[in-house]
């Protein structure tokens, strides 16, 4: 697995600042540049971000980041089949196809613009 090393999170906070402020002012970001801009910065593949995104997921700071990342990073297949443990889990579903998980999405994104006052 390739690992978020503290080193790299710090040479990459430009990226998920600039990122983190387009999620809160506009609410989408194109998850493809994002992906491209820190895999140019860290020379890794898609793979690796697969990785990168799940720590982010326990980052405080960026974890709508990686959430949103998660959510659109496939653009026409859907979410990776390792994204949607971890997704249904922060919807508060047991499963990523449970009947409620569009509802309880919808739910978590409206309270995350809420509590930033966006």
């Amino acid at each position: 697995m390739y690992s978020l090393t503290e080193k790299r999170l710090a040479s990459a906070e430009a990226i998920l600042e600039n990122y983190r402020a387009q999620l809160f002012a506009q609410r989408p970001f194109d998850a493809q540049s994002f992906e491209r801009e820190l895999r140019d910065l860290w020379q890794t593949g898609y793979q690796e971000m697969n990785s990168v995104a799940l720590q982010l997921l326990k980052n405080e700071r960026y974890r709508e980041v990686a959430v949103y990342y998660m959510e659109h990073s496939n653009p026409g297949t859907g979410v990776a089949a390792e994204f949607k443990l971890p997704l249904a889990s922060v919807y508060g579903v047991k499963t990523f196809d449970a009947p409620e998980r569009e509802e309880m999405q919808k739910r978590y994104w409206a309270n995350v613009f809420e509590s930033a006052g966006a």
